[in-house]
């Protein structure tokens, strides 16, 4: 079951989900984990270990014109449901 905790996405494992934006498929490194971020439903996201999180957030990337994106962002409870292809109702 998906529910929201303190602001964040939760599943049933205590994993968090990140949603990478623009929706397609990447990775991110964090000490000792690799994520992969997988693109279903049109929306790029991945569950991770809670102490991550910070971490995931915290990356900046350049892209074009040498300006920082911030390329991973919270999920919201709707997103992290249709990419799990459950009922957003």
């Amino acid at each position: 079951m998906i529910h929201t905790e303190n602001g964040r996405v939760v599943n049933d494992n205590g994993m968090v989900a990140i949603r990478h934006f623009p929706a397609m498929p990447t990775t991110a490194q964090a000490p000792g984990q690799m994520y992969y971020f997988e693109v279903r439903n049109c929306i790029s996201l991945v569950w991770v270990q809670p102490h991550h999180v910070d971490y995931l957030l915290s990356i900046r990337r350049r892209c074009c014109g040498g300006n920082d994106t911030i390329p991973f962002r919270l999920a919201s409870e709707a997103a992290a449901k249709i990419w799990s292809n459950m009922d957003v109702r």
